[in-house]
């Protein structure tokens, strides 16, 4: 009687290479998201702004946010409202043209809004700008 001989098993061999391809893929897929959320006007602090029909396109500047829990944001950057007087007099340092775009979510009290525009303009900020989101244009047809 004779036992046949068993293959032998070939050894497992990963491919490096097409996994390296999926990598990449993923990396250019997640930073290309991430610079576009994270680039958005409001340096990815999440705000309902109001609708206005007369907004202009955003110009360059020190960017103010007031988020929905009241909390302000300078350039993205988190600031307690006893500092902030402060820290938007040393961003403007005397520059009196520097423009300064002040963004609230829409459920912000209005009384808080005021408060953060007075401190702008007691700091030196002058040129202030509101943002708001652009209202749609409805087409209305005549019925003839």
């Amino acid at each position: 009687m004779t036992i046949s001989k068993r293959y032998k098993r070939q050894p497992i061999h990963f491919e490096v290479i097409p996994i390296i391809d999926v990598l990449f893929t993923l990396l250019i897929f997640f930073v290309i998201y991430a610079s576009t959320v994270a680039g958005l006007s409001n340096k990815g602090i999440k705000m309902k702004l109001p609708v206005a029909t007369s907004v202009v396109k955003e110009v360059k500047g020190i960017l103010v946010s007031i988020d929905e829990n009241s909390e302000i944001f300078i350039d993205g950057v988190a600031v307690s409202p006893d500092m902030f007087r402060q820290e938007i007099t040393t961003r403007i340092n005397g520059a009196t043209d520097m423009s300064i775009i002040l963004s609230a979510d829409k459920i912000v009290s209005y009384d808080r809004v005021i408060t953060v525009l007075d401190d702008i303009r007691l700091a030196g900020g002058v040129n202030v700008s509101l943002k708001a989101t652009q209202k749609a244009e409805t087409v209305h047809e005549k019925k003839g």
